[in-house]
């Protein structure tokens, strides 16, 4: 699996099992490569912030008119919507991943822990699974 396959499959996850609006940011470790997502260079401060401001009634996005591909509408925003990081690590049979509220990863940064394994994340996310 790659992480477009795991972007595909949650896609497909959220629209048959999530009934609230949120924003999501997706990442995939592949643990025949690493064991961790690194906070500093996998999850970038403009990527906390923004998912940070999804909780306010901030943030507001002009999608860019670029591509081939034909674009849903001009713009959004959202407000007063959790923000999660959702991390699948992969190894040949997993179909599960972990969901985290933005306020959990910020204060385990804050903690000054530098990166997340899958042990860490049992403990502080929620696990689900795709068919």
């Amino acid at each position: 699996m790659k992480e477009k396959d795991f972007t595909t499959r949650f896609l497909k996850w959220l629209k048959y099992n999530n009934h609230f609006t949120a924003a999501y940011e997706l990442k995939f470790v592949n643990l025949n490569y690493k064991k961790s997502l690194n906070y500093a260079s996998d999850f970038p401060l403009h990527q906390r912030e923004c998912l940070q401001m999804v909780g306010s009634t901030k943030f507001v996005y002009k999608i860019a008119d670029e591509g081939l591909a034909p674009k849903p509408f001009d713009c959004f925003k959202i407000a007063n919507s959790p923000g999660y990081l959702v991390v699948m690590f992969w190894k040949r049979g997993v179909k599960h991943f972990y969901m985290f509220e933005i306020s959990d990863i910020l204060q385990e940064i804050k903690d000054k822990k530098k990166s997340l394994n899958e042990e860490r994340a049992r403990h502080i996310g929620r696990i689900n699974y795709l068919k």
